[in-house]
Order: C-alpha cells, then sequence, then structure tokens
C-alpha cells in the first residue's frame, strides 16, 4: 500500500489516515477517496485481516473506479454555476431595463411579452438549480413541522391568489406534525403544488390546504383545488420532465418542472406524493412523509 502513495495527487491525509488505523490494529473496515496522477479517481476499501493471536496478517483492498462520477459531478456543477449566474444575469438584467423604459422605447404590448419571457427563463433556471439541488440530497435537515411549512408556502403565493380572485383554505389543525427534512426544499415543493392549484383551479374558485395524520402514522399535506382536473393519459404523465397542461389563465405558464421537484424532494424525504384527478372535477394532490420524535 505505501507504494501507491507516490501516485496520489489528492486525498493523501486520508491515505495515511487509513494506513496508520490498520497498522494500529484496527479492525474496522475503512475507505477513502483517492486522485491518481494518471487522472483517475478511486474509492478505496480495506478490510484488515489478523491471525489467532490478534495480531495483523493481511488487508483485503478493493478499488472501485469513481472516475465517471467525478466527471458528472463536475459537469453537473459547471451547469449549476451556468444556471445560477451566466443565465439569470442577463435576464435580470433585461427585467431592469424593461422596468426603465417607456412606451416610446419600447410598446407596452412588447415590453409585457419580453419581460413574460425573461421571467420564464429565470423561472426554468430556478427550477433546474432546486432539482439539482434535491437529487444531489446533500441539504441540511431539521425537525421541522409541517403546519409551518404549508403556512409558509401559502402566503407566498398571496398574490396569485388574489390577482385570480381566489383564496385559500388552510384547515392545519391542532396536532403537531414534526418531520425531518429542509424546511425551504419541502416549502417550495408545496408551493409548487398551491401555484398550480391556483393555476389550474377555477376562476373566483377556492383551494383547500389541509395537514393531518394518515392510519400509517405519517405526516400528510393535502392541496386541493375544483379546477380542470385531468384525465387519465395525462395523469399518466404528470411526472415527466417539461410535461405542461394549459392553464386556466392564459397568461400563467410554466416550465413544466414543478412537478418534478415535488416528487424527487418528497422521495429525498422518504415520502411519497400521489394524486387523484378528474376531467372537470379539479385535482387533489397528498404528499405523505415519516414522523419524526420531538
Amino acid at each position: 500500500m505505501r507504494a501507491l502513495r507516490p501516485l496520489i495527487v489528492d486525498g493523501l491525509d486520508a491515505f495515511d489516515a487509513l494506513v496508520d488505523g490498520i497498522a494500529a490494529g484496527s479492525a474496522v473496515e475503512q475507505e477513502c477517496e483517492i486522485d491518481l496522477v494518471d487522472g483517475g479517481a478511486f474509492l478505496m476499501r480495506i478490510k484488515p485481516c489478523f491471525d489467532v493471536d490478534g495480531a495483523f496478517t493481511f488487508g483485503i483492498v478493493r478499488l472501485t473506479d469513481i472516475s465517471e462520477l467525478r466527471a458528472t459531478a463536475r459537469q453537473r456543477d459547471t451547469m449549476l454555476q451556468f444556471l445560477t449566474h451566466d443565465m439569470r444575469s442577463p435576464q435580470t438584467s433585461i427585467l431592469a431595463l424593461l422596468a426603465g423604459a417607456t412606451a416610446e422605447n419600447i410598446a407596452g404590448d412588447l415590453s409585457r411579452r419580453i419581460a413574460g419571457h425573461a421571467r420564464q427563463t429565470l423561472d426554468l433556471a430556478e427550477e433546474f438549480v432546486q432539482i439539482a439541488r434535491a437529487e444531489a440530497a446533500d441539504y441540511e435537515m431539521e425537525l421541522i413541522d409541517l403546519r409551518d411549512v404549508a403556512t409558509d408556502a401559502t402566503e407566498q403565493l398571496w398574490a396569485q391568489t388574489q390577482a385570480r380572485g381566489m383564496k385559500i383554505v388552510l384547515d392545519l389543525g391542532d396536532t403537531e406534525l414534526l418531520v425531518r427534512g429542509n424546511a425551504s426544499l419541502l416549502c417550495r415543493a408545496v408551493a409548487n403544488l398551491v401555484s398550480n392549484a391556483i393555476k389550474y383551479g377555477a376562476p373566483d374558485g377556492e383551494v383547500r390546504v389541509r395537514t393531518q395524520v394518515d392510519e400509517a402514522g405519517r405526516a400528510v399535506c393535502v392541496v386541493e383545488d375544483d379546477g380542470r382536473g385531468m384525465a387519465p393519459e395525462e395523469l399518466a404523465r404528470l411526472f415527466e420532465r417539461f410535461n405542461r397542461f394549459a392553464p386556466a389563465d392564459a397568461d400563467a405558464s410554466g416550465v413544466g418542472l414543478g412537478l418534478v421537484l415535488v416528487r424527487t424532494v418528497v422521495a429525498g424525504h422518504g415520502g411519497v406524493v400521489e394524486c387523484v384527478s378528474e376531467r372537470d372535477k379539479g385535482s387533489r394532490f397528498t404528499l405523505r412523509l415519516p414522523r419524526a420524535e420531538a
């Protein structure tokens, strides 16, 4: 193993700690990641073996090539950098210029259309970033009350609700619904469901949001509307990327990633998302998450 050391360009400290631990008689299987001079990256695991007197005799070493995983991670980081800065910056500048433009510079209808496309691009970038964050599953987890998540999510959409003449009916109950999760991502997931209910709901109608405990003891958040509903063939494609349905409000377009984010976030928290819908009879989305002890 010492002969491998000169070939390592990154991960030397972890490698040395592993070797020293084995030399000190540690019986625990250990692992570390190392990068070699040829550009390869490996996950190294070693299982120490001892004789009847407890003396170290040999180790079983397994090297797993993780070069492609590292390359994929670098590509993901590069893409996120592109989305968070390179794509957002020009769109933000466009919106700023439009905000300061006059009717003599840009016709009102044209200005509105340009702004709509810029906002849609920003929404697309934000959804991609949030999905990548959820898929990476490296976010902080804490004890949170699902009732607070539902409240925060609905408050974010007050203006959108008012614009369509709708109202949100909250039924949170008196039971604390503790879950272990990331408050920001869970709030985004619930907000996406509420936003969809507003988009596809009947004008001047209502969106019902309630939290409860199901028969299996899981924490539940339900978002329900009385809008257009979905046909069976639409339900079958519900969680596909870039899948969009015509909203009740022609101006309320989306990018087709909102439900992908919902499913990814809920799955990352050990839960499930369900949908029951019927054409012209509305939709009901149900999030079920494992409850946590206080």
